[in-house]
């Protein structure tokens, strides 16, 4: 597993990326022919934005399996071979441990794997063990009871094999299992870096109305993976995990300047990271720095900070006024 000098990959550092932005999947296919008219595809994906092409292109080397699909938006690393997922992912996975809900849905993709690779899922009896157990994997699925009972519907019309089989799977049912390995409460810095580069952030609010500046670092995840969360901030000592409303998501925060340079400041000066948050790092600390010097700012104080980290996020699209809007204002 090789790959370009500037990226630094590393096992711990794959499994914090895919916290964040890697899914476990059983993809159900429909097809015109063959015994039971629909199929299974394990798929393995890791998904960043176009911005970090280059990355996953270099990580794609790393891995040595699947293939890169590439949008307008987003690019992908997608691996669905079985001996591919069988050789190489599995087994990383079982020596670097994911944590929370993501853990959760690569046991059960595990199992649907394995099974598969005995081909069980050949027999009338193991496809529908394998429906049972991948239907309902991840919470957040659209897949529906309805959706289930026409697929059922369906074989059990094509084949008499499945008189002898009938069990209509349930989402219930799918999540009745034996977990018997514990999830991993190991935290080392790779993993932290993979996390942050996934779904990590540091960033400054500005008020049009005051010269307070007050920034942050955060972290968010699915509620599946609350859990993960509540271990940064036991890791940190410090911070808030929060729930947002009416969305399948929650953030821990960090938003004290102590806490911002007594905790966060060691810890982006020990790691590297492989997506353009990268770039970040270094404005963000000066930043801190000058605010840590001088809480109440001059002018020229905030005019620094401004030049430093505004437009650092996206090219400050995502601000209610531009840069320059916003210089001209406090200059007043």
């Amino acid at each position: 597993m090789k790959t370009q000098q500037q990226f630094k990959f590393s096992p711990w550092w794959l499994t914090g990326f895919t916290q964040a932005d890697g899914s476990f999947m059983v993809i159900i296919k429909k097809q015109p022919r063959g015994k039971f008219l629909y199929r299974f595809v394990p798929t393995f994906e890791l998904s960043q934005s176009i911005h970090d092409i280059k990355m996953m292109e270099a990580l794609h080397t790393y891995l040595g399996v699947g293939r890169l699909v590439i949008n307008r938006e987003r690019v992908s690393i997608v691996v669905t071979s079985l001996k591919d997922i069988v050789t190489v992912i599995l087994p990383h996975f079982e020596k670097y441990p994911l944590m929370g809900g993501k853990f959760v849905s690569y046991l059960l993709f595990r199992k649907v794997v394995l099974a598969m690779y005995d081909n069980y899922h050949l027999t009338a009896k193991g496809f529908l063990d394998i429906l049972n157990l991948c239907y309902f994997m991840n919470n957040t699925s659209t897949r529906s009871p309805e959706s289930i009972k026409l697929i059922v519907d369906t074989i059990m019309s094509s084949s008499s094999e499945f008189a002898s089989a009938n069990s209509v799977p349930s989402q219930a049912n799918a999540l009745m299992l034996d977990f018997s390995q514990k999830i991993s409460k190991s935290i080392t810095l790779e993993y932290l870096a993979g996390l942050i580069d996934g779904d990590g952030s540091f960033g400054f609010n500005f008020s049009t109305t005051s010269s307070r500046v007050t920034s942050f670092f955060q972290v968010t995840q699915s509620n599946d993976d609350y859990g993960v969360l509540v271990a940064l901030m036991d890791y940190f000592g410090c911070g808030e995990v929060k729930k947002y409303p009416n969305k399948d998501a929650c953030v821990y925060r960090i938003h004290s300047y102590k806490n911002l340079l007594e905790k966060i400041q060691p810890l982006l000066l020990s790691i590297h990271l492989n997506t353009v948050k990268q770039s970040y790092v270094e404005p963000t600390l000066k930043a801190w720095d000058i605010i840590s010097k001088n809480r109440f700012k001059s002018n020229a104080d905030l005019e620094e900070i401004v030049n430093l980290v505004y437009d650092m996020n996206r090219g400050g699209l995502k601000r209610k006024v531009d840069k320059a809007t916003f210089l001209s204002i406090i200059n007043k």
